[in-house]
């Protein structure tokens, strides 16, 4: 299989979640091995305004996956568009954006793919390159616990979630990006908050973009929006689709099988950063589909760019 990117740039401009301003983002076709870089359009400063979707320049997790870069530029809430990337299997996109924050839109990813879909895919000349794990890694807190081990063929990720709140309570779910629907069971699954949180968060400053239109808000004993939720788990589904945006930002498609307990964008990227640790844990993979595969020397992402 190719690496890809999209035929064509695609602009779409919608609420930031944390700003409350109109956020302009253009997605830029990008040759074969540029990876995925945002570049904010609104900083003058062209070597500041480069952050590349790195695993290590995530240096904040509160609320959202925030990239920061070494000279302090940051964009965040960029889970949902890297997920909906991850899915779609692109690997190479330039995304120039005005703002800290990349769009909510409706606060899942099937806007992106929608949006995406209309301008098309084109594969590149070069194979893609996969992440393969090779031995389990694993990361347990009084809080949450997150592993992957190898797998055979596909990248599998397991979620499980447990709230105090008799709407939420426990949840789970199993996805295969190779075998299942994304689209159908995984990519409308909206972001959600509790129904008392929401004083707090704009109070200081965050979520002044939230509303019913771009999140479930979720009371003592109801969901809050008329509509209801358009999933059964839809709170576990959203959670295993920011789980996948979130490991996508090691650079590569994996080859593995995740599984968090109460995981959320900190233990994910730490388990990204665990997994990096030891250049034993796993080989990237040059896939040449038909051709045996080529194993490529092991280093850190870093070194792409």
């Amino acid at each position: 299989m190719h690496q890809r990117t999209i035929k064509q740039i695609l602009e779409i401009s919608g609420i930031g979640l944390h700003s409350g301003k109109t956020v302009n983002m253009k997605l830029i076709p990008a040759p074969a091995d540029s990876g995925i870089v945002f570049k904010r359009v609104d900083i003058l400063d062209n070597e500041e305004s480069i952050i590349p979707a790195r695993y290590d320049l995530v240096r904040d997790t509160k609320l959202c996956t925030m990239l920061i870069n070494d000279l302090g530029a940051k964009v965040g809430t960029i889970e949902h568009l890297m997920s909906a990337l991850a899915y779609l299997k692109i690997n190479n996109l330039l995304i120039e954006i005005n703002s800290f924050e990349v769009p909510i839109l409706d606060g899942s990813a099937r806007v992106f793919i929608e949006e995406i879909s209309k301008v098309g895919i084109a594969d590149l000349s070069e194979p893609r390159k996969v992440l393969k794990i090779l031995k389990p890694v694993s990361l347990k807190t009084d809080k949450w616990e997150v592993k992957i081990v190898p797998h055979e063929s596909s990248f599998v990720l397991n979620v499980e979630i447990e709230f105090n709140n008799a709407v939420i309570g426990k949840q789970n779910y199993s996805f295969d990006i190779n075998n299942d629907d994304y689209y159908q069971d995984i990519s409308k699954a909206r972001t959600f908050c509790l129904e008392q949180e929401i004083a707090y968060l704009q109070s200081a400053g965050l979520a002044l973009g939230g509303s019913l239109d771009n999140a479930i808000v979720v009371g003592k004993e109801a969901v809050l929006n008329p509509e209801g939720l358009r999933y059964k788990e839809e709170f576990a589904r959203h959670k295993l689709l920011d789980a996948l945006g979130d490991l996508y930002l090691c650079g590569y498609e994996i080859q593995g099988e995740f599984s968090g307990i109460k995981c959320g964008h900190e233990s994910n990227n730490l388990l990204l950063r665990e997994i990096f640790k030891d250049a034993s844990n796993y080989e990237i993979v040059a896939d040449y589909s038909s051709m045996p595969l080529f194993v490529a020397t092991a280093r850190g992402i870093a070194e792409k760019y």
